[in-house]
């Protein structure tokens, strides 16, 4: 499974990689699985699918995050036809279709993009904020070039530091649950907070560190 960009970290995969990745699915015989959620959301970077590399894939996709409609759990699957009628096999198992309401919104998102440039452009200021701000406290971090997150590198365990902070009004998500090699990384969220909420939230970190 491949998620480009990336949550936690925001990272972008370039085009030889997303070829490479490609390639190693094909060689092997591996079912590739891109998850592309983010896909509209990058700055500065070009977001290129795996999934044009082979034709060994699936693309998973939402109207979630590129439209901001998370909670309305509308999203696809892109994949060839003996793969889509087991995954509707498993999804009616699993899940009941979503409401009327739901898919009559996502068509009309789907319809007109101009949106999602506007909310993308907002989302690169907040970034460039976070990444002024992280710098300013001197934390170590992969430069978020797509998505809606950042994950610095705090120096402490994610939990202790998330439960400190949030004490003192600031949310984050502990690392760990990302994987043990992170359990000293937060994941910072610029989705849904406005630039003056993410200031306070940085002006206390500045303030406790």
């Amino acid at each position: 499974m491949v998620n480009t960009p990336s949550n936690p970290t925001g990272r972008v995969l370039e085009k030889h990689q997303s070829k490479q990745i490609a390639e190693v699915a094909e060689n092997s015989d591996t079912l590739l699985v891109s998850d592309e959620v983010y896909h509209r959301l990058t700055f500065g970077k070009t977001h290129y699918s795996p999934p044009a590399f082979t034709d060994n894939s699936v693309i998973i996709g939402s109207v979630s995050k590129n439209h901001a409609m998370t909670g309305w759990r509308v999203g696809w699957v892109i994949a060839d036809e003996d793969a889509v009628t087991e995954f509707a096999k498993a999804s009616r198992a699993l899940t009941a279709s979503p409401p009327k309401i739901s898919q009559q919104a996502a068509i009309e998102a789907l319809e007109d993009y101009s949106h999602v440039e506007e909310m993308r452009s907002e989302y690169e200021k907040r970034r460039d904020l976070v990444v002024e701000r992280m710098n300013r406290l001197d934390w170590d971090f992969v430069l978020p070039e797509g998505a809606i997150y950042a994950f610095p590198e705090v120096g402490r365990d994610s939990w202790d530091f998330c439960l400190e902070m949030v004490e003192k009004g600031v949310a984050m998500v502990p690392g760990e649950p990302f994987g043990p090699e992170s359990n000293q990384n937060v994941r910072i969220c610029f989705g849904a907070a406005t630039v003056k909420e993410l200031e306070k939230g940085f002006d206390i970190l500045e303030e406790e560190l």
